[in-house]
């Protein structure tokens, strides 16, 4: 063996050594990130990004347009459908310019993850249970404004709307995501529950995600300012253990607002997300049992992982 072949050979193991420290093997396979091309959105692709890189997982990056040409139609094929030529012309170039910008969201931040891209058939609000159910994805992150407009009063902004119906775990993003590390991770712990939560795959999706990202799990339960904390804690360490929660502290604090109590914690902790396990509603519902990660994703500066227990 020449002296330039051992050496590669050599290189290629020490790269390989280093790289291997710090890739996991994850459950957490498929990220889908949500875009409209508009700044929060790449905030979102590059949080995505972050994960996806310790978790090993591929990237579905989507922008939800309805158009008439299906959902398998290729940008570079002709129109069959005659009918209306002028507005299909018109709405395949929006679809090609669409599927140009994807692509180099794709080129930019695919560096050191697999990012598959599309131009989806369908308007958000109608397609993205869908897409989410038929690519078996396990993880979303997207960007929100944080804002309702009237049209949304009952029905939610995206990020909401995503909350009370995805089956699979949602980080939203509110403000520019600026590189970071996951080693807090701080969860809102509440002790009410129904014969539809499922903690248990709760706790397996928060076991995977802290173990792909190299973080700890904090467990937080908010109390009423009278509340017998050493009572609570107890109580939450045997609903932690009873549902398998790994490499875990539980703290109790005492706060009105367990959104502003979680918040004020995290931010003696210095985490970088927080997760919240909701009994989301939809439609009339959300507006008489506002959860706390409604508020959250629309008022946090941070990361806000949700986790609607009654979809999982």
């Amino acid at each position: 063996m020449s002296n330039g072949l051992e050496l590669d050979v050599f290189l290629f193991r020490f790269v390989f050594a280093i790289f291997s420290k710090h890739l996991t093997i994850s459950s957490m396979k498929k990220i889908f990130v949500p875009t409209d091309f508009s700044d929060i959105s790449k905030s979102a692709l590059k949080l995505a990004v972050d994960i996806g890189r310790y978790s090993n997982s591929e990237i579905y990056l989507v922008n939800f347009m309805k158009h008439p040409f299906g959902r398998t139609f290729s940008t570079t094929g002709e129109i069959r459908d005659l009918s209306n030529t002028e507005k299909n012309l018109f709405t395949l170039e929006l679809v090609r310019k669409n599927q140009s910008r994807l692509a180099k969201l794709a080129d930019q931040y695919g560096i050191s993850v697999k990012i598959q891209y599309q131009v989806y058939n369908e308007e958000f609000t109608d397609g993205f249970e869908d897409y989410i159910k038929t690519n078996n994805i396990d993880l979303v992150v997207m960007g929100t404004s944080g804002e309702e407009s009237i049209e949304e009063f009952f029905s939610g902004n995206h990020t909401i709307q995503m909350i009370e119906k995805a089956t699979c775990p949602v980080i939203s993003l509110k403000d520019e995501y600026k590189d970071m590390d996951f080693k807090n991770i701080i969860v809102g712990i509440d002790l009410e529950k129904d014969s539809n939560d499922n903690f248990t795959q709760a706790a397996v999706f928060l076991n995977d995600f802290a173990k792909s990202v190299h973080g700890k799990l904090h467990l937080v339960h908010v109390a009423d300012l009278n509340a017998n904390k050493s009572e609570l804690e107890k109580k939450v360490n045997d609903f932690a253990t009873k549902h398998g929660f790994k490499n875990f502290t539980v703290t109790i604090i005492q706060n009105d607002n367990k959104g502003h109590g979680l918040v004020n914690y995290s931010n003696t902790m210095k985490t970088s997300i927080i997760a919240i396990l909701t009994h989301a509603e939809g439609g009339l519902l959300r507006k008489f049992y506002k959860s706390t990660a409604d508020e959250l994703s629309k008022t946090s500066s941070l990361p806000v992982m949700s986790i609607n227990l009654h979809n999982i």
